[in-house]
């Protein structure tokens, strides 16, 4: 447990710090070993994580679902995404918006494979000419969601939606203008200057997730989880006393 910290707790920093320093040190490591053994041109290595984590950013601890609700705020899921080999051009910093569902085709796409034909709609592309420095098409927004949060993030706003079918759970939406507010300080969401701009994001986030979402797993539909949840009792009373997530306890 420990004490509560405060943001920019030094030693915290310290240790978040020297992790990276250390990770990169072994990640250039296994570069320089591939290298040294020819295999550097044959082998991608890609260096990445499961999601962000805050350390007193927006007051916040830890994971993103360490909060209530589940933050939507940039440390929490902007992630590192560091390849090198095979055709990824050397030196390249890109600061395109991506997200983890791109590197199945872009790997895919690497290998050889056959494009793989999903059974819904799928957002992921290939990231191949981004990472080859070639000029292409680029989105310009990202969709991302933990449980009762359901986000969007273009280069000049942010939105999170909140999930507003559970009554005793009463949550409020987000809306940050990234550009004035790049550390996402002030909520904008009752600002009637910007109601257009949180309508459109908000549609943005309903259209993505309805052409997108497996409604077996859909839990804004009543669906289950392919995991384990936070708050079940959320869940239990938006949709009954009888839902559970099909995978508790995984």
């Amino acid at each position: 447990q420990g004490p509560l910290l405060l943001p920019n707790n030094v030693e915290s920093l310290r240790n978040n710090f020297s992790q990276v320093s250390l990770n990169d040190d072994r990640v250039g490591r296994v570069l320089a070993a591939l290298e040294r053994l020819g295999l550097d041109r044959d082998t991608v290595v890609i260096y990445t994580s499961d999601h962000g984590f805050s350390l007193g950013h927006n007051g916040i601890w830890g994971h993103g679902a360490a909060s209530f609700p589940a933050s939507a705020h940039r440390p929490s899921y902007q992630i590192p995404l560091v390849m090198a080999g095979g055709p990824v051009a050397e030196g390249l910093v890109c600061d395109e918006l991506v997200s983890q569902i791109d590197l199945f085709p872009t790997l895919a796409a690497m290998a050889g494979a056959a494009e793989a034909r999903p059974s819904l709609p799928s957002s992921a592309r290939d990231l191949g000419p981004a990472l080859r420095g070639q000029v292409h098409d680029s989105p310009d927004a990202i969709f991302f969601e933990q449980e009762e949060t359901r986000a969007i993030r273009t280069r000049n706003w942010l939105y999170a939606m909140r999930f507003q079918g559970a009554g005793s759970y009463p949550m409020n939406d987000e809306l940050y203008h990234l550009v004035t507010d790049p550390l996402e300080r002030t909520n904008l969401i009752e600002i009637p200057e910007h109601a257009a701009m949180a309508d459109g994001l908000r549609d943005r986030i309903s259209s993505f997730f309805d052409t997108h979402s497996e409604p077996r797993f859909d839990l804004w539909r009543g669906g289950s989880a392919k995991s384990n949840v936070t708050y079940d009792q959320l869940w239990k009373d938006a949709w009954g006393e009888d839902w559970a997530p099909e995978f508790s306890g995984a």
